[in-house]
């Protein structure tokens, strides 16, 4: 998971450990890397927040959701 922006996330999957660098055409002209978040974990979730929107990862049954502040 790699914060672009506050209303951009951009999430890869490989298999293994590691995920192979790969360019984006959709952030061609890159990101803001200072954009701030915030990651909270509880026991069932993790919860990576930026100031527009949050990433909540639930860990058993594995799931991930995107979400605006309101929930939608």
């Amino acid at each position: 998971i790699t914060v672009c922006a506050d209303y951009t996330i951009r999430i890869q999957a490989a298999q293994g450990f590691s995920v192979p660098d790969r360019p984006s055409e959709m952030l061609v002209d890159g990101w803001d890397s200072g954009t701030d978040f915030t990651v909270k974990e509880t026991e069932t979730e993790l919860i990576l927040s930026t100031a527009a929107m949050d990433v909540v990862i639930t860990k058993d049954p594995w799931n991930l959701k995107m979400q605006d502040k309101t929930g939608k």
